[in-house]
C-alpha cells in the first residue's frame, strides 16, 4: 500500500538557502535503511544488428562485449557515440547531416554490470528509469523484467520491483531501446536546432537502483510559503509517500530532520 502524508513546520527564512532534509523510516518487524545507487558509469552500447545474442544472455554478468562502445547514462545513442569519439565535430558545419541514419532505425542495446554488497541489508529492490526514448525491453540477470509492449513513451517514468531478480554480488542489466515510430509523441525539436539522426533514442535520464526494507519513503517534496511582509520566516511543508512492499500490514514511523527541526509520523499501511 502507498500512503501520502504531510509535515507542516516553520523556520527562519535565512535557513532555507541551506535547507538540508534527512528522512528515515522504521517499520515493524523489519528495520532497514534505504540505499540508493545511481547507475551512471560503466555502461556499454551496441547496435542490435551487430549482436546475435538475446537479452537473456546479454544481461548475464560476464557476457563478452568486445567491440561494444563505452557510455555514461544518461545519454542518447548519438550522445554516447559522440562522447566515445565515434563521430567527431558533429556541430561543425553540416557534419551532423552526414551521419548515416539507417543504423538508428533498429534497436540498440545498453548494458551494465554492477555490484550489490553483502553488507547492504534489503528486502525490496526497485530499479527506476526517469526517461527512455522510446520503447524498451529490460533484462536483469537473464530474466526479463518488462517488455516494449508496456515500456513506451519518452515522458513516462518507470519503476520495477526486481527483488526476485537481483542477487548479492555481480549483476548484469541490459536494456534494448527501440526508436520512436512515425506518429509517436516523443522528444520533438525546434526548427533552428539540428535534427538528431537517432531521434534522441536512448536512456536520456538517470537509471537508479533503490534498496529498502519492506517499507520505503518515496517522492519527497518540500514546499515553502514565505512571509512576504517581513521576509523573516516561512512555512515549510514536507510531503512524501510511504510504500509497503510486503504482503502483510505494516506499522511504520517516518522521521525527518530539517536543520534543528525534527518531526515524525506513524502510519499504518495495508499490504501492497
Amino acid at each position: 500500500m502507498k500512503k501520502r502524508f504531510l509535515f507542516p513546520a516553520s523556520m527562519q527564512l535565512l535557513a532555507i538557502c541551506s535547507l538540508g532534509l534527512l528522512f528515515s523510516c522504521t517499520s515493524e518487524p523489519s528495520v532497514h535503511q534505504s540505499a540508493e545507487q545511481q547507475l551512471a558509469e560503466g555502461w556499454q552500447i551496441q547496435q542490435s544488428a551487430k549482436v546475435t545474442a538475446k537479452g537473456d544472455s546479454i544481461s548475464l554478468a560476464g557476457y563478452k562485449t568486445e567491440g561494444w562502445i563505452p557510455a555514461r547514462v544518461p545519454a542518447t545513442v548519438m550522445g554516447a557515440l559522440t562522447d566515445a569519439g565515434v563521430y567527431k565535430d558533429v556541430f561543425m558545419g553540416k557534419n551532423l547531416e552526414t551521419i548515416p541514419t539507417g543504423q538508428f532505425r533498429t534497436s540498440w542495446w545498453y548494458r551494465k554490470e554492477f555490484e550489490v554488497s553483502d553488507s547492504v541489508p534489503f528486502t525490496n529492490a526497485q530499479i527506476s528509469f526517469d526517461g527512455i526514448n522510446y520503447y524498451a525491453n529490460i533484462w536483469l540477470n537473464g530474466k526479463q523484467v518488462a517488455g516494449a509492449d508496456s515500456v513506451k513513451g519518452a515522458f513516462h517514468t518507470w519503476q520495477f520491483d526486481v527483488t526476485h531478480f537481483l542477487q548479492k554480488g555481480r549483476n548484469g542489466l541490459a536494456i534494448e531501446v527501440l526508436p520512436p515510430r512515425p506518429g509517436d509523441f516523443y522528444m520533438g525539436f525546434v526548427d533552428w536546432s539540428p535534427h538528431p539522426p537517432d531521434e534522441n533514442m536512448g536512456l536520456f535520464r538517470p537509471v537508479t537502483l533503490r534498496l529498502s526494507g519492506e517499507v520505503s519513503v518515496e517522492n519527497i517534496a518540500v514546499r515553502t510559503k514565505v512571509d512576504l511582509k517581513t521576509l523573516s520566516e516561512a512555512a515549510v511543508t514536507v510531503e512524501a509517500e510511504v510504500v509497503n512492499h510486503s504482503a502483510s500490514p505494516v506499522k511504520a514511523k517516518v522521521k525527518g530532520t530539517i536543520e534543528n527541526i525534527r518531526f515524525d509520523q506513524t502510519v499504518k499501511l495495508a499490504p501492497y
